[in-house]
């Protein structure tokens, strides 16, 4: 695995405490230099750890580099309000987490901070009744998902989240919403019932009405948030 590692000199035993003898490590603490590597170089990841991102993310010549792309503990920017709000952070990690996981490799990490908040996603929807055939059950993945890696949004599903989702698969704000109402609307008359209801019913009357879409996004990313910080407690 070929990695760059944008940090300080003094982080970077840090950095080589936590990625696998086996990795291909390249340093660079310069933000420009930085830039030209991810640039004209294919890195499997590259890491920022305490450096400024949005001067080296702005830089970026193909903007699905940001994928590949995992922040450590940046303090230097408030990343979730961001004015630009065309980037999605896939993974932001705490230095915490890292400090209490040593020693751990990087993969390890990135199947934490994405694949499984996929894969618990995928298992709460199918618990719900949603199946993946539906075109609303992959939006509300990607809702989740995105809710998720950045919990400022979810008090602007709607205006933001719903945005962001119809702009990455390029079609409009109401194909995604009746997409997603769709799923819920299918998924309510089928659903594992004690577990739906053990799920919302402190939110809704769930007899009465159905979860709009922002609720049903925030409730489960909210779960998901719980249930991840309870883990990382013990």
């Amino acid at each position: 695995m070929k990695i760059l590692v944008i940090c300080t000199k003094e982080n970077q035993e840090i950095i080589n405490n936590i990625l696998n003898n086996k990795d291909r490590i390249v340093y660079e603490e310069q933000s420009n230099k930085a830039i030209e590597l991810i640039n004209n170089y294919d890195y499997d990841l590259i890491i920022i750890y305490k450096i400024n991102i949005l001067h080296i993310v702005d830089h970026y010549n193909d903007k699905r580099l940001i994928n590949k792309t995992i922040i450590v503990d940046n303090k230097l920017v408030d990343i979730y309000n961001h004015i630009d709000k065309t980037y999605h952070f896939f993974n932001i990690i705490s230095e915490e987490n890292i400090i209490l996981e040593l020693p751990i490799s990087i993969k390890l990490i990135i199947n934490k901070t994405k694949v499984s908040v996929i894969n618990e996603a995928n298992i709460i929807l199918k618990k719900l009744g949603i199946s993946p055939n539906l075109k609303g059950y992959n939006y509300l993945v990607m809702a989740i998902d995105y809710c998720y890696n950045n919990p400022a949004y979810l008090t602007s599903i709607n205006k933001n989240v719903i945005t962001y989702i119809a702009n990455l698969n390029k079609t409009n704000r109401n194909n995604v919403e009746r997409s997603i109402r769709n799923a819920i609307e299918v998924g309510w008359s089928r659903c594992d019932y004690e577990y739906s209801n053990n799920l919302f019913s402190n939110c809704i009357s769930y007899e009465k009405a159905k979860p709009t879409n922002s609720e049903f996004i925030s409730i489960i990313t909210n779960e998901l948030l719980i249930n991840n910080a309870l883990k990382r407690s013990y």
